[in-house]
């Protein structure tokens, strides 16, 4: 089951290692696994009803060119690689339009250094995001085949900085858990000195402080805390030598640093803040990582005294988390309560707090509890509601029901979301969950009755993405 705070938009990049396009010999252990999922009958037939369903996705009229049409193509054309389908990827190939472009290079040789290196240079002709785009998959590649070395120096021919940037630090996590301590320290010196403008227009615009956030973050989230307080103490350096008097990049900062537990860098960015809003940003965020250094009962008090809002809110959700993980289920549901009264203030987002409680609820095993909440936030948002709150509240709640195995409920409720974005990533993630619980074939059978060309591409991905994980015992990430 995806985290609720899954839904919440972020820079973190998606670790490498479970994104990457697969090689197309990694061994015999890797050989063992593709014939399992070339073998598995249920498994083939969902990703012929993936690949169909996202050609019609790519033929919405008037759509555009969609990130989110983007990201299925990559998706199914990763699942069918697994599979070892390569007549499945040469149809997406030539009739997926626009999107072709990429997956273009996914069938080209990637076995050896000599390989990738004829590759590379066969890139150097190429429009430099063109070429950046085959150096960015030459790289996944490499990473995959264990060639880090090397994928490191290919990034280091990347010539749109932010891409280059992001790269390198996918190549810092990899090492990193691959334990190659040497590959990993270089990619993160590489990236850091990316913030220098030094390059021509466009990227004279580029922004350094934005670039320095996104990799300290990253970091952070990838365990990789000694680079991530790197990057936040260049962003403190960079700060330091600006002269325009704008104040957003240092509560930017702030925020970050307290988000990753440097409360004394925080601290520090105060002393450059003078708008109230701003401190105040920054000094909720610090209450809330000073309440996850404390007892559930310290940590309460701290709560209690913070502006009331989101932080408040996820602080109240953290501390009753906590508090299940110690055994105190009267507790947390206190706590939930609270949270719950918090987010009922929050006009703009009361249903998606109430679907969050609602998760956390029944996490805990309290079924009663998150049936009544999630009874009150259906009620809720059958209401008059405006903007993302209400499309946003659909999908958390169909979330909710189909962590508590309700998947024909949770399925009526995510199509309330449909046409879009919203509705699409509800039923991926009910179509996973329902998948992941040994009912992939029911999920195939609703999955292809949907109408809207989105949302039935993206039912597809998520039940691919539950056989593959239940086949190969890896994690794949469907956010």
């Amino acid at each position: 089951m995806v985290p609720m705070r899954a839904l919440v938009p972020s820079l973190i990049l998606i670790p490498w290692a479970a994104c990457c396009y697969p090689s197309l010999s990694e061994g015999k252990p890797q050989q063992r696994v593709e014939a399992k999922l070339a073998n598995d009958v249920q498994l083939r037939s969902v990703l012929l009803q993936a690949r169909d369903a996202v050609v019609a996705e790519t033929r919405i009229p008037d759509s555009g060119y969609a990130s989110r049409i983007e990201t299925d193509v990559e998706r199914v054309t990763r699942y069918l690689l697994m599979a070892g389908n390569r007549a499945d990827v040469l149809y997406l190939q030539e009739h997926v339009g626009p999107y072709a472009e990429k997956i273009r290079g996914v069938l080209l040789p990637a076995e050896t250094l000599a390989d990738f290196a004829a590759r590379a240079e066969a890139a150097e002709q190429e429009d430099k995001y063109r070429h950046d785009e085959d150096i960015e998959l030459i790289v996944e590649q490499e990473i995959q085949n264990g060639f880090l070395e090397d994928a490191l120096r290919n990034a280091m021919r990347m010539q749109v900085r932010l891409l280059q940037a992001r790269t390198m630090a996918g190549v810092a996590l990899s090492a990193l858990s691959r334990g190659n301590s040497h590959v990993a320290a270089s990619a993160v010196e590489a990236a850091l000195e990316k913030k220098a403008p030094n390059q021509p227009w466009p990227e004279t615009f580029f922004d350094h402080q934005g670039m320095l956030l996104e990799l300290a973050q990253t970091w952070f989230e990838g365990d990789y805390k000694s680079a991530a307080l790197m990057a936040r103490r260049e962003a403190k350096k960079l700060l330091e030598q600006d002269n325009s008097g704008y104040q957003g990049y240092w509560r930017d900062l702030g925020q970050e640093a307290a988000r990753e537990g440097d409360i004394g860098m925080a601290a520090d960015t105060l002393e450059h803040l003078t708008d109230p809003n701003d401190r105040l940003g920054v000094q909720t965020e610090m209450q809330r990582a000073q309440a996850k250094m404390v007892s559930p009962a310290k940590a309460l008090e701290i709560a209690t005294r913070m502006e009331p809002g989101y932080v408040q809110f996820e602080t109240l959700r953290d501390i009753a988390v906590r508090q299940m993980g110690a055994g105190d289920k009267v507790g947390a549901s206190r706590t939930l309560e609270k949270a719950l009264q918090v987010g009922n203030q929050d006009y703009n987002f009361r249903v998606m707090r109430m679907a969050d409680v609602a998760w956390e609820q029944a996490r805990m095993g309290d079924k009663a509890a998150a049936e009544a909440t999630i009874a009150r936030g259906l009620k809720d948002n059958e209401g008059v509601r405006f903007g993302s709150d209400q499309v946003g509240g659909w999908m958390m709640l169909a979330q909710s029901l189909a962590y508590m195995g309700e998947y024909d409920r949770a399925v009526e409720v995510a199509l309330k979301s449909l046409p879009g974005d919203t509705g699409a990533d509800a039923l991926r993630w009910v179509a996973y969950d329902e998948t992941q619980d040994g009912h992939g074939d029911w999920a195939m059978r609703w999955a292809e009755k949907i109408e809207d060309p989105e949302g039935r591409a993206s039912a597809s991905v998520g039940i691919a993405a539950g056989l593959i994980e239940q086949i190969t015992g890896r994690k794949e990430d469907v956010r």
